[in-house]
């Protein structure tokens, strides 16, 4: 007689292919009375013709190097019974995935700001970040590059600490620095799922990445814009275990772009609105001086660039000072007067 099972995932309940499924007869003595293997297909569905009628313990063996584990349904209520009539039951079974002891610890982040370099976050948004913590929010930040070689600094050991510090500044719950190649930065297939592991370990509700690029300056921003958004698809897609260490698919609910400069866009941008930074200004300029190697003394301009343009964003919205955001889609507003802060 022919069956068909079919196999999912225990946490996501994703069907999973490739997964061989054996079922073995159990003899009247409970011992083994034969055995049937047969695999799932894409639908993570598994057809087989079988000659046995009775109770069967179910074993199911995933691919290498999937993030499951193998599962044993060996109790009598999980038993695979086919009656007399050539009915079965249950008609699905739940691959149960592997036990990760670090991914276990880990508390899920709210968002995630993603930058090219050490430094960038905070120039462009280091007072909504550090604003997102005060108002209790769990915030990542992922350098795709150590940013070093630089002319300042001695080495990256030294611009790695200098980002910690900033971190502590803002506030931040946890900074990683991914070990891909500064100024040498490319979109690529790694690069990609290095970043998706990273979301698909932290599984943050946002993620805010570079937009556009940014005229004499690094091209190393217009291809983590890439990286950053082709990531945060890559999270989501499921039947690719293999390519992500085993951790689960997560769907990032929104992905927002931050400019680097007036030269990559302005409040005029499609999709633009501005944060209100006026309680965290100080804290941002004091994120971005943590970078003294980057920003010696003989740099003090650009603290009064980046503390002019917050506060030209402000003086635009009628705030002290303000942050510029861009969604790929219209921002949607359900209450004008509250969202305008007209009481």
């Amino acid at each position: 007689m022919s069956i068909s099972i079919r196999i999912v995932a225990a946490d996501t309940r994703e069907p999973v292919a490739g997964v061989e499924v054996g079922l073995c007869l159990i003899g009247a003595d409970g011992g083994d009375g034969g055995n049937n293997v047969f695999v799932t297909d894409e639908q993570g569905n598994a057809h087989c013709n079988i000659g046995w009628r009775g109770r069967h313990h179910v074993y199911l063996n995933p691919p290498q190097n999937s993030r499951f584990r193998k599962t044993a349904y060996e109790h009598s209520e999980e038993h695979f019974v086919v009656w007399g009539d050539g009915t079965y039951r249950p008609l699905e079974y739940s691959l149960q995935p592997k036990f990760d002891p670090e991914a276990a610890t880990i508390q899920p982040l709210d968002l995630i700001a993603v930058g090219a370099h050490p430094d960038d976050v905070e120039i462009a948004i280091g007072g909504t970040l550090a604003k997102l913590v005060k108002q209790g929010h769990r915030v990542g930040i992922v350098d795709l590059t150590d940013g070093e070689p630089t002319p300042g600094s001695p080495g990256p050991e030294v611009r790695l600490a200098e980002a910690q510090a900033a971190a502590q500044i803002l506030g931040v719950q946890m900074r990683l620095t991914l070990d891909l190649p500064n100024r040498r930065l490319f979109d690529s297939y790694e690069a990609r799922v290095a970043l998706a592991k990273v979301f698909r370990k932290y599984r943050p509700k946002v993620v805010l990445g570079i937009y556009g690029k940014t005229p004499m300056a690094s091209p190393d921003h217009w291809q983590a814009m890439q990286i950053t958004d082709a990531a945060v698809f890559y999270s989501r897609l499921s039947k690719w275990d293999t390519e992500f260490d085993g951790l689960p698919v997560h769907t990032i609910q929104k992905l927002i772009w931050y400019p680097l400069g007036w030269a990559s866009a302005t409040h005029e941008t499609p999709g633009s609105f501005v944060i209100d930074i006026g309680e965290t200004l100080e804290t941002k300029l004091a994120s971005i001086r943590a970078y003294q190697t980057q920003f010696p003394p003989g740099k003090e301009r650009v603290f009064r660039m980046v503390e002019a343009q917050a506060k030209l964003l402000g003086g635009l919205t009628g705030l002290a000072a303000g942050e510029l955001l861009i969604s790929p889609h219209p921002p949607v507003v359900s209450d004008l007067l509250t969202q305008f802060s007209i009481p």
